[in-house]
């Protein structure tokens, strides 16, 4: 037995409710119905209510790559300080690399239209490539400056 009052107290509010007829809670959600054997649960169906997003996305992928060939070019000793470029590189690049990820999921759940998979995933792969070559150039940078000053 517990020492609770509330437990052991014989008021009305603090009995246990009745059943149901059949024994069970009647504010009990009612059970999911199941779905006969043989048959597959409905998928839901979506209307496409938007387009693929596959051109500008490419073109975010591409200019995150553009921006990383400026900001290299000032290893070649053409102009040091184009290599502020490097940095402006991640901005499109990741842009690029989370938002066709993000298109590449709608459109494998049928919201987005399927004929810009093909750009989507291009767009996907220039935005990583965009940002890992940032990345690398970066440390490359610092290399050579700790080469050259360490």
């Amino acid at each position: 037995m517990t020492d609770n009052p509330l437990l052991q107290s014989k008021e009305d509010k603090f009995q246990r409710p009745q059943l149901g007829k059949e024994g069970n809670n009647p504010f009990a959600a009612d059970p999911p119905e199941q779905v006969p054997q043989g048959e597959k649960e409905e998928t839901p169906v979506y209307v496409t209510s938007y387009g693929h997003r596959g051109g500008l996305l490419i073109g975010l992928g591409v200019t995150g790559l553009l921006f990383n060939m400026i900001g290299i070019s000032a290893f070649s000793g053409l102009s040091p300080s184009l290599a502020v470029f490097t940095l402006f590189a991640f901005g499109p690049g990741i842009a690029a690399w989370t938002l066709s990820s993000a298109d590449l999921r709608a459109i494998h759940a049928g919201a987005m239209d399927a004929a810009g998979e093909t750009p989507t995933r291009l767009a996907y792969w220039l935005g990583i490539a965009a940002v890992g070559l940032a990345v690398l150039a970066i440390c490359s940078f610092i290399a050579m400056l700790f080469a050259m000053f360490g």
